[in-house]
């Protein structure tokens, strides 16, 4: 856990540095490297064994997420980002009836590479163009990214401090034998902290709007467990615990923004709602 903690004491902080320091073009390059490393890890879980396979399979994702970055960057891609969002918010809600019948002989569309393969190369690719379209189109930018992150972060940590001390009640015991309900209920509480305090202080909303957004905030905290546990059935497939070992007490980049996969397209469209209608 010490690791764990040290880790995070030093890599939060730079990047949260990089976000506000850099010019969009690098930011969105230093983006774009995190989801490729994730791609990389993520070809090890589909079942791809030859290296030769593993390098052809980042290379198109590649090629596709970097044109995405760039119309994004352009302003070309925004309204198409936020339709991707929303096909990948659909996936999401089906992603619970997924697990509920994932069992370690039945794993369903997790049990086949092709199945494996769709699942991590289409929420990877959505969360890119969600994240890189919540950063371009924040006129404040990076607010609105350093939010999301934040809430991410703090219901993780909320989570895992409050699943290890109080942790008894499996949330998914097939999938992930050590996630708990209370865990995830000490994340909602992390998350619901982080919100207020953003709408209040960054966005100055009023009372009904922070009701409002402490709501959504909750719901997409909801969805990043989600996120984790789609994860946790593709390693558990591969009978991995981590998928990487680069970063230190936290496993891979993949095992990094596993949350981040179902928080971020709900995220962009929620902010897009705001924006024209609650804020309007």
């Amino acid at each position: 856990m010490l690791k764990r903690v040290i880790t995070g004491l030093i890599l939060a902080p730079l990047f949260l540095w990089a976000l506000y320091a850099l010019p969009p073009v690098a930011v969105s390059v230093l983006l774009g490297s995190v989801f490729l490393a994730a791609f990389w890890e993520a070809s090890a879980l589909v079942g791809f064994t030859r290296s030769v396979a593993r390098y052809l399979y980042v290379s198109v994702v590649a090629v596709t997420g970097t044109v995405i970055a760039i119309l994004i960057l352009r302003g070309e891609f925004g309204s198409w980002a936020i339709v991707i969002s929303a096909v990948a918010v659909i996936w999401w809600i089906l992603v619970p009836f997924l697990l509920h019948r994932f069992t370690n002989t039945e794993p369903g569309i997790y049990g086949s590479p092709t199945g494996r393969g769709m699942v991590a190369t289409f929420i990877l690719l959505s969360s890119w163009a969600a994240i890189e379209a919540l950063y371009i189109g924040d006129a404040a930018r990076p607010r609105m990214l350093v939010n999301l992150i934040l809430l991410i972060w703090v219901a993780d940590s909320g989570a895992y401090f409050s699943g290890k001390y109080l942790g008894t009640h499996k949330l998914a015991p097939i999938v992930s034998p050590g996630k708990t309900i209370e865990g995830v209920v000490g994340g909602l509480i992390g998350a619901a902290i982080v919100a207020s305090v953003f709408a209040r202080l960054l966005l100055g909303m009023d009372t009904a709007q922070t009701i409002i957004w402490v709501a959504f905030s909750m719901v997409v905290t909801l969805l990043s467990v989600w996120g984790d546990l789609n994860e946790s059935a593709l390693k558990r497939v591969a009978h991995v615990k981590d998928s990487g070992t680069i970063i230190p007490g936290h496993g891979g980049f993949f095992d990094r923004i596993d949350a981040i996969t179902a928080a971020a397209p709900v995220y962009l469209l929620g902010w897009y709602f705001f924006q024209r209608s609650i804020l309007a």
